[in-house]
């Protein structure tokens, strides 16, 4: 995926910016803001809602191999939706 994302940059000209050394998340939102930096994405679904609008990914993948890998994440994102972690009881049931 890497090697197809730099090769469709290289046809498309496309320019990388200036490199970038510092930590991105010690910026305030506003910085992030002004100098263009994206925020990835926050839990798994979001990363595979990102993942179904990229037509990129789709295309790299190839439709039978992109579905069946958001299928199976979806899956593994609901599952995880569903449990109930140690955190949640001691902080919501153990608190009653």
């Amino acid at each position: 995926m890497v090697i197809l994302s730099g090769i469709d940059g290289l046809k498309r000209t496309l320019d990388p910016g200036e490199p970038f050394n510092e930590d991105a998340y010690q910026l305030t939102a506003g910085d992030r803001e002004r100098r263009g930096i994206e925020v990835l994405p926050g839990t798994l679904g979001d990363a595979i809602a990102e993942m179904k609008r990229d037509p990129f990914i789709r295309k790299s993948l190839g439709d039978a191999i992109h579905d069946m890998y958001v299928k199976a994440r979806e899956s593994e994102w609901n599952a995880f939706c569903r449990t109930v972690t140690p955190w949640e009881i001691d902080n919501f049931i153990q608190s009653l």
